[in-house]
């Protein structure tokens, strides 16, 4: 962070974040807290449940992340993947036949 051409960004400050997190977290209690005040329209009897909306989004939240990481171990590539001898480990994998991106080296 020493670039002399590095402009500190609005985040980057411990005390801004500091304000989103306590601004999120206020403005998530004020939703809960109007849930109980304002009428509901429910079409199903469980969405007539204190808190149903604030509880369905958590779950929802945490699931997508579950899911999101066992995901991540079918389509993530080995660690030697963009390397340009190829896989150490698969003797198949010749780097000859990898064809170079260098755009100077196209042929046109």
């Amino acid at each position: 962070m020493n670039h002399p051409q590095y402009r500190p960004q609005l985040f980057d400050n411990p005390a801004h974040l500091r304000w989103l997190v306590r601004g999120l977290i206020a403005l998530c209690m004020l939703l809960f807290g109007l849930d109980a005040l304002l009428p509901r329209h429910a079409e199903h009897p469980w969405e007539g449940v204190f808190g149903f909306y604030a509880l369905y989004g958590f779950v929802a939240s945490v699931l997508l992340v579950l899911l999101a990481k066992e995901l991540r171990k079918w389509v993530m590539r080995g660690s030697s993947y963009y390397d340009a001898e190829g896989d150490a480990d698969d003797p198949e994998v010749d780097s000859t036949d990898v064809p170079s991106i260098d755009p100077r080296c196209a042929d046109d």
